[in-house]
């Protein structure tokens, strides 16, 4: 079993017991650093839309949706998460209360449409990023929700990273202007920013801190 792959068992034991708790009280269950911040997020804007939604969590797990039942009403969200280290479907038997599943290939979604797309940091792990999102292979959604990504304030920047589960990572940190810029191109504004503590992350060493904002970006289609 690889590094990822024992990594992603620990959560999905997680996942298991976030359910669990879930079922046993009428509150989510508290969790530490960024992560409530960044999970509220998600949750209020699939509140506050008025019809079903359809999101696709971009290189993400099940863990953020595990704890979200108690937040708002989920009877109208399904959720494809894409995982590309993934064996199989490991969100099958686990009750979400609502539709779930995922994905190790973008061709098996190429006919779907979303309404959200979310990076939740992954984003920073893709070489060529750009050239890569434009080819999706699927109609890009109205909102798209950077969220815990790292961006420069000024140059783009490259270096190693050791993960939770012990993998070595090149992290790509591309500049927030650029990013903006891009997204301007394919027709979509930025309707809301925010920037994380510095100590919610642990990986990024603090002399980066002046140059670099830890950031949720949330994109929508203009035009």
């Amino acid at each position: 079993m690889s590094n990822w792959n024992k990594y992603n068992q620990n959560l999905i034991e997680s996942s298991i017991k976030f359910l669990e708790e879930n079922n046993q009280s009428i509150f989510n269950l508290e969790e530490k650093r960024c992560y409530s911040h960044i999970r509220d997020l998600v949750a209020f804007l699939a509140a506050v839309k008025d019809k079903e939604l359809n999101i696709l969590d971009y290189g993400s797990n099940i863990m953020p949706w595990s704890n979200i039942k108690n937040k708002i009403d989920v009877k109208s969200l399904s959720v494809t998460v894409f995982d590309p280290y993934s064996l199989e479907d490991y969100s099958k038997g686990l009750n979400f209360d609502f539709p779930l599943k995922v994905i190790n290939n973008l061709s098996s979604v190429n006919n779907e449409l979303f309404d959200i797309l979310i990076f939740g940091s992954s984003s920073q792990y893709i070489e060529d990023f750009y050239k890569k999102f434009l080819d999706l292979g699927f109609v890009i959604p109205e909102m798209i929700f950077f969220t815990d990504t790292p961006l420069s304030l000024k140059n783009e920047l490259h270096f190693q990273q050791v993960d939770q589960s012990g993998s070595r990572y090149k992290v790509f940190i591309r500049t927030f202007s650029r990013l903006k810029s891009f997204m301007h191109n394919l027709g979509y504004s930025i309707i809301f920013k925010s920037a994380l503590p510095w100590e919610t992350q642990e990986y990024l060493p603090y002399e980066l801190s002046d140059k670099i904002k830890i950031t949720n970006i949330l994109f929508k289609k203009i035009s």
